[in-house]
């Protein structure tokens, strides 16, 4: 049960910063090129995270 409950609150949080940041994307294309460029880098370290943790739940399944 637990599991499913974290998992639940990293999708709902990972589902409310990209609403977040979909929400801003006007405001962020006004503020020129960094803005952009730091919000891409953003999503790149999300989709880097879930990558990671991704492989290290593989790994440990495969250990056992």
């Amino acid at each position: 049960m637990t599991t499913y409950l974290g998992m639940v609150i990293g999708i709902t949080a990972l589902a409310l910063s990209v609403y977040c940041f979909c929400a801003w994307v006007g405001r962020c294309g006004e503020a020129g090129a960094g803005a952009v460029a730091g919000i891409t880098r953003i999503f790149g370290f999300l989709i880097f995270a879930v990558a990671v943790q991704l492989v290290w739940d593989g790994a440990a399944e495969f250990g056992k």
